[in-house]
């Protein structure tokens, strides 16, 4: 299952309004990283993502993320476990 907060939801949804500024195409989409996950701006959906929805924005999420999203300090997201 895969779930969003509502302070995450807005995070992606301020990021995307602004990035739309400069790009019209551009999507949030959450990926693993190193540091666990991260936001990255994209134009272009891979085949495998779950979009969610954020407040009426769409998040991309990539494919192997399952839980409840949210954001800790400085926006970054978090996974936190399904219970």
């Amino acid at each position: 299952m895969l779930d969003i907060t509502e302070r995450a939801a807005g995070v992606v949804r301020q990021s995307a309004e602004a990035a739309r500024r400069f790009n019209p195409d551009a999507r949030i989409r959450l990926i693993r990283a190193a540091a666990g996950l991260a936001f990255e701006l994209t134009d272009v959906a891979d085949a495998a993502d779950t979009e969610l929805d954020c407040l009426g924005t769409a998040l991309l999420v990539a494919e192997g993320i399952d839980g409840t999203i949210d954001t800790g300090d400085h926006n970054v997201p978090v996974l936190l476990p399904t219970p």
